[in-house]
């Protein structure tokens, strides 16, 4: 075949552009991956489906008993990340919002999968934008999430729901994130 007399598919009658399949865009470098969040690769047990069922599902902390079980389950599991992970949430539900981020630099430091968790994105970019965490969230956010990263704090900041100074302090972090690791 002569490629001078070569048809452009976009004009050809022959070729319907509807039955080609829909092409998905590139993911962003650090997109979190939900096949590979932590909760779908390994089957949780008894202690840690609850506590991720009370403090995910209805926002609230974990009570002391509870959250001393979950602990001893972090010391008898240790390369298990999703332990980390609902403390994290149960700290953010109590308002101690640096063992927040310190749990969630665990939990990747645990397993790199870590970062595929539904929520762990989410409560960084919120966790960039507060007073006493925005430098170690946004750290975390361009050395976890890179592109992803920057790309969700740009929504957040875009999105309209902060007040100004959690705006700007948004704003500070996002150059953390933007900046080379």
């Amino acid at each position: 075949s002569d490629p001078a007399s070569a048809t452009d598919p976009a004009s050809d009658p022959d070729v319907d552009p509807a039955s080609d399949p829909p092409v998905d865009p590139p993911a962003l470098d650090g997109a979190p991956d939900p096949e590979r969040s932590p909760w779908r690769t390994a089957p949780a047990d008894a202690t840690l489906s609850a506590a991720r069922r009370r403090v995910v599902e209805t926002g609230r902390p974990l009570s002391a008993a509870a959250e001393r079980r979950l602990r001893r389950y972090v010391r008898e599991h240790r390369s298990d990340p999703r332990s980390h992970l609902v403390l994290a949430e149960h700290f953010l539900a109590r308002g101690f919002e640096t063992a927040a981020v310190q749990r969630y630099s665990l939990a990747q430091r645990v397993d790199e999968d870590a970062k595929h968790d539904p929520r762990m994105l989410a409560n960084l970019v919120h966790l960039a934008s507060r007073p006493t965490t925005s430098a170690q969230a946004a750290a975390l956010l361009r050395d976890i999430y890179g592109e992803a990263g920057l790309a969700a704090v740009d929504a957040r900041l875009a999105s309209g729901e902060l007040d100004e100074e959690h705006r700007a302090r948004l704003r500070a972090s996002r150059a953390v994130v933007a900046a080379p690791p």
